[in-house]
């Protein structure tokens, strides 16, 4: 079972996929909510979305580019990139630069990175 999915994990249409659906989400009019929550609850909520997005990105590309260093680097670029295309969306989409995104999207990356180590070193054996 770890083998197949070692397999699966390295192929490249898992990583296009969650990139894809996280650009379409990032870059997308904002949905309106559909009932009231708390300031707060609304910001941890939207920094955990961010976080997950960049983990499994991170992840799969660290599974299919396993030999490059300069991952973290490009995906943090890649993070600081859809932030600033957030930024010249047009008002009404209701999105805007935001370091804290960020820094979920950073710690996302880290997360997906320590994942992938540890996959390797224990699940692999």
């Amino acid at each position: 079972m770890i083998a197949f999915l070692d397999r699966l994990f390295k192929r490249p249409f898992l990583a296009i996929l969650i990139t894809s659906i996280a650009c379409f989400l990032m870059f997308s009019p904002k949905p309106e909510d559909l009932f009231e929550l708390p300031e707060l609850l609304n910001f941890v909520n939207d920094k955990i979305v961010h976080c997950i997005m960049f983990l499994g990105m991170s992840f799969l590309w660290k599974r299919y580019f396993f030999k490059l260093n300069l991952l973290p680097f490009y995906l943090l670029l890649f993070a600081i990139c859809t932030e600033i295309i957030q930024y010249l969306l047009p008002k009404s989409f209701k999105r805007g630069f935001e370091i804290s995104d960020i820094l979920a999207d950073t710690t996302g990356i880290l997360l997906g990175l320590l994942i992938s180590w540890l996959f390797d070193r224990f699940l692999k054996r």
